[in-house]
């Protein structure tokens, strides 16, 4: 799905906000949504799977795991 509709959804959002109004009606929402699907993209490719992405988010916790599982084999 492109991200369009979600870019044109956040500007009407960020739009209501005061001070932010400038910025909302100076982006052009295709611009940004192709920005977003690139990014998209190149994070897809390099996070191959659910265990890349929770180290992504929490590496504390993904290592933490890892260390105690380790600790639990050899134990």
């Amino acid at each position: 799905m492109s991200s369009g509709f979600a870019v044109r959804a956040g500007l009407a959002g960020l739009g209501m906000v005061p001070g932010a109004g400038a910025f909302a009606g100076a982006a052009e929402p295709d611009r940004i949504a192709q920005a977003a699907d690139r990014a998209r993209d190149r994070l897809s490719a390099r996070l191959r799977g659910h265990d890349d992405v929770d180290l992504v988010i929490s590496p504390l916790d993904a290592l933490t795991r890892r260390t105690e599982l380790g600790r639990t084999a050899l134990g």
